[in-house]
């Protein structure tokens, strides 16, 4: 089987102020948002194998479907 992975380009602004955002010890939570197929997920993925590779790099990452049922559930008990 033959493992293919597209290129991440023309995003590397956006990771590297996602790198910046974390080294700067906020402890608030970070929210990605943006319109389907403009590759959230594939730049949260790759700032999280980026961050992981810096000195004391740990990530807690958490990925909520705002269309779910669950996810508004969720938010409303963080209200």
């Amino acid at each position: 089987m033959v493992s293919w992975k597209p290129y991440f380009v023309d995003r590397i602004p956006e990771l590297n102020a996602l790198i910046d955002w974390c080294l700067s010890f906020r402890v608030l939570p970070l929210y990605i948002y943006g319109p389907e197929g403009c590759s959230k997920t594939r730049l949260l993925s790759e700032f999280i194998n980026k961050f992981r590779e810096l000195p004391n790099g740990k990530v807690i990452s958490v990925y909520i479907d705002a269309l779910e049922d669950i996810a508004r559930d969720v938010i409303e008990k963080l209200k």
